[in-house]
């Protein structure tokens, strides 16, 4: 069953933005190499702190962060608006990781994060009090790190491949950790953090492969008044096929094409009336 994400206005009109789509990237085949930075119709940038440091001018993505912030859980990333979907392969490379463990604990990691609905699985290259300069699986549930081996690499690839249920992750081609996970599409981010420490850190990040049985794309929706008493919505990318419906908040939802159908942009006006809009491509 497909998964609608809500997007709730502040000016009177409910959206849904339905993950229904199915953008074609060559026979689900789609690699990143950061060409044009962290391009907002790709890539979400998330994090917590403003100390850190982004450079994505150089055909790779650059995470950097001073000394400071106290020892706290801190991190930056990107979130892809890919989801995967079936079987998949995805990697990412990183070089050049700073990650001593200088002040705090637990440590300072990089990481590919991947979640199977409610499940969650980490390929971290960090440097632990625990254990020190290392690789490792972290996987939540159960909340434990699975796999690990010791290493001072400041570079190499993240690598988790899925076929059915079983799920294989690695470190270049180390096999790490293999195990059952389930089937639902796949979300992922890579991040570098501070999880408790001060320490300076950075790492860059390069060349996202993914090839899967489906890639499934998420545009960008964006909400916006247009100082009459109405809101116009649109989304990135602009290209064929996607639809705007609508429907009553009250069940049962009967989804019936919006009279702008595909026309991006376009102006909603915000009655007493709630609706629901969704943006799907059949």
């Amino acid at each position: 069953m497909k998964k609608p994400i809500p997007t709730t206005s502040r000016f009177g009109v409910a959206v849904w933005l339905m993950v229904a789509g199915i953008h074609d990237l060559s026979a689900a085949t789609f690699d990143e190499d950061f060409s044009g930075g962290l391009m907002a119709e790709r890539w979400t940038v998330i994090g917590n702190s403003p100390l850190y440091l982004i450079n994505d001018q150089a055909g790779d993505v650059r995470f950097s962060k001073p000394f400071g912030g106290g020892q706290t859980f801190q991190f930056v990333g990107a979130e892809s608006r890919y989801r995967l979907r079936g079987d998949f392969d995805l990697r990412i490379d990183f070089r050049d990781a700073m990650i001593d463990r200088v002040g705090g604990n637990p440590g300072n990691q990089v990481q590919l994060n991947l979640t199977f609905g409610e499940q969650e699985l980490s390929v971290v290259r960090s440097d632990e009090w625990i254990a020190g300069h290392n690789v490792h699986v972290f996987a939540s549930p159960p909340s434990e790190w699975q796999g690990q081996q010791g290493t001072t690499a400041t570079s190499g690839t993240l690598r988790v491949i899925r076929t059915g249920i079983h799920v294989q992750s690695y470190f270049n081609t180390t096999l790490l950790v293999a195990t059952d996970y389930n089937s639902e599409d796949v979300a992922f981010t890579f991040t570098l953090q501070n999880n408790g420490t001060p320490d300076p850190t950075s790492v860059t990040f390069d060349n996202v492969a993914m090839t899967a049985d489906l890639i499934i794309f998420r545009p960008l929706l964006s909400i916006h008044p247009d100082g009459t008493g109405a809101v116009t919505v649109s989304w990135t990318p602009d290209e064929a096929g996607w639809m705007l419906q609508v429907a009553p908040t009250t069940p049962p939802l009967l989804w019936i094409l919006a009279p702008s159908g595909s026309t991006n942009p376009v102006t909603l006006a915000t009655g007493a009336a709630a609706r629901m809009y969704r943006l799907i491509k059949p």
